[in-house]
């Protein structure tokens, strides 16, 4: 670290928290909500997979399990540092991701070019940004895009990492479902005291 504040900065919290998820998270809630995905991955061979059909609804899905991963771990960040809650969140930024990425790769094919295409890629680009800013806008005004709360206190934060901790180790710890939602709900009922 350059510089060891950074330690206490909101970014490097959501960046950590954030990053953290997608690697721990995605796979197991990706097997939790689609267990049959993995079962037909390997039933399937290359040949019989057709991509309209099967390959982009389960890269979209898989999109979606990275981004409620991500949202997972840094929602209650974004509640403690700006009291705020979007429950559109783990949607959104499958459409936001694709333009993001369309955005990035446009202007790395200028960078690549030396700006010999410039011509070119500087217009696609510009309307990417714009469609990427018109999207952002557009999902502003769903219903719970921006609901204010009560930002929970650090203790709560602590817990509630303790609680997604508890369900990744589940079944190593034999940790009965009866039990978890009951941690659960008591880490629900301490936010609101």
């Amino acid at each position: 670290l350059l510089n060891p504040a950074d330690l206490f900065n909101p970014g490097f919290h959501f960046s950590l928290a954030g990053v953290v998820g997608i690697v721990v998270l995605a796979k197991p809630i990706e097997e939790r909500l689609f267990p049959d995905m993995a079962i037909v991955e390997r039933l399937q061979s290359i040949d019989e997979r057709s991509f309209l059909r099967n390959v982009l609804p389960r890269n979209l899905l898989r999109a979606f399990t990275v981004s409620l991963a991500a949202w997972l771990t840094t929602f209650p960040l974004t509640a403690h540092h700006y009291h705020l809650f979007n429950v559109w969140t783990p949607f959104i930024n499958v459409f936001v991701g694709l333009l993001v990425w369309l955005a990035l790769a446009l202007g790395l094919l200028l960078l690549v070019s030396g700006g010999l295409l410039a011509f070119a890629l500087l217009p696609l680009i510009a309307f990417a940004s714009s469609l990427l800013i018109w999207t952002v806008q557009v999902f502003e005004h769903f219903l719970g895009a921006r609901t204010y709360i009560v930002g929970p206190t650090t203790p709560w934060i602590f817990a509630y990492y303790a609680m997604l901790g508890l369900w990744l180790m589940r079944k190593r710890i034999r940790l009965q479902v009866k039990h978890w939602l009951l941690a659960a709900l008591l880490l629900v009922n301490g936010y609101f005291l």
